[in-house]
């Protein structure tokens, strides 16, 4: 699954009544803050793997890689088109469904998605950092 679904209920509410429209935007803005603060927090943790593993003695080229590679996919992410353009849809362009991307072919690869917890996510980053060690 590489998308978490925001809201599909448009439709399907009187978008005339009360402050309808309100809830729902301050609903999706709530769950896509969540999921970017979760790739802030991964992105600040392979910041300082990254940091770590090039102090060492005995650097360990493959795994300065694969946090740098880990990193570049998050921050794609990060910065995908969804999360930049939503303010816009706080101004009044409603769409009928708003989703967000939650993981990329490369983090797929890594059994990493952001509809995942956060342990779930560091689990699958150790284990891969592990098979690289070994």
């Amino acid at each position: 699954m590489n998308e978490v679904n925001i809201k599909n209920d448009f439709l399907e509410t009187d978008l005339m009544k009360d402050d309808t429209i309100s809830k729902i935007i301050s609903d999706s803005c709530k769950k896509i803050d969540f999921l970017r603060g979760k790739m802030i927090f991964i992105l600040n943790y392979l910041e300082i793997r990254i940091e770590e593993e090039s102090k060492e003695e005995f650097k360990n080229c493959k795994l300065i890689d694969f946090y740098k590679t880990l990193k570049d996919e998050v921050l794609s992410l990060y910065n995908s088109k969804l999360g930049s353009s939503f303010p816009m849809v706080k101004e009044g362009k409603i769409r009928t469904s708003l989703s967000l991307k939650v993981t990329t072919n490369k983090l797929l690869e890594y059994n990493i998605s952001f509809s995942e917890s956060i342990n779930s996510i560091l689990t699958s980053i150790i284990l891969q950092e592990n098979l690289i060690i070994l």
